[in-house]
């Protein structure tokens, strides 16, 4: 039947927050006679535009839920509403346009994050930033700093550590910070994965954690509670976030809707202590 579908239009590589957002988005539709299908692409793929209009004229869906990052690619908004579908868009951030945006607020749950380890007394604090081209990571590096700039922090560059998003570049990153002079006492990564990378450099430099150093990472993806010491993160409101989208396209037909903003929560677990 037309217009019985929701299409989720997701990264090929996604992790935890597609999964929450499945979950979300299919509590929504329970009982309502409409079904979901999936739509995956790249957000640096030349094909990802054209690939996209072709999937939504074959399945004329009611409405579409854009996960990041394919929520901020130029035009994918425009494309949906072209294609007689109405879009929203799930972001890290708020977006501007007239298309309606969920935003988690990765800044501001990054600088909580960064508060937290604040209040636990440590005031050299190191960050692996994700990937240059990953919006929410660049969002989390922010949230960091700010948190610093407030408590009137170091946050001069050898505290931060770039890295490419991988496990292997998460244990690169946290090599290198743990060569600073003075060294960091907690170091926050932009992802579990990379805060798993760190947790291997500071067992490869015989650093007990948390005993003389704290690792926070961000997402709570699996990993976090499967390594040792199971990992303090921050979580994400993506099942919240697509079970709201989801409701929305049922039930309302709002043109240019203000962003609706989501809000993370820091999940404690033994990563994590005070200074000693």
């Amino acid at each position: 039947m037309a217009n019985a579908l929701i299409a989720l239009i997701q990264p090929a590589c996604g992790g935890e927050a597609i999964s929450q957002a499945h979950q979300g988005v299919l509590s929504a539709l329970r009982d309502t006679g409409l079904a979901l299908c999936l739509f995956e692409g790249e957000a640096g793929s030349g094909y990802l535009l054209d690939d996209l209009r072709r999937f939504l004229e074959l399945h004329r869906p009611k409405g579409v839920i854009l996960l990041p990052p394919l929520s901020a690619v130029a035009g994918i908004a425009e494309l949906c509403r072209e294609a007689g579908c109405r879009p929203i868009r799930l972001t890290p951030d708020a977006l501007d346009g007239s298309a309606l945006s969920l935003c988690s607020n990765d800044r501001q749950a990054a600088a909580d994050m960064t508060q937290y380890l604040i209040a636990l007394g440590h005031q050299r604090i190191g960050f692996v930033a994700g990937s240059e081209a990953d919006r929410a990571a660049r969002e989390r590096e922010l949230g960091y700093l700010d948190a610093l700039a407030t408590q009137g922090l170091d946050r001069g560059a050898n505290l931060v550590a770039e890295s490419d998003g991988s496990f292997a570049s998460g244990q690169a990153a946290g090599h290198l910070l743990l060569e600073v002079s003075p060294r960091p006492t907690a170091i926050f990564a932009a992802s579990d994965e990379l805060a798993a990378g760190v947790l291997h450099a500071a067992h490869e430099q015989g650093i007990s954690v948390p005993l003389k150093l704290s690792v926070a990472g961000f997402g709570d993806s699996p990993v976090a509670s499967q390594i040792w010491p199971q990992l303090t993160s921050m979580r994400l409101p993506f099942g919240e976030m697509g079970f709201a989208a989801a409701i929305e396209l049922i039930t309302s037909e709002a043109a240019v809707p203000q962003p609706v903003e989501f809000f993370g929560s820091l999940v404690r677990r033994s990563s994590t202590g005070p200074v000693v």
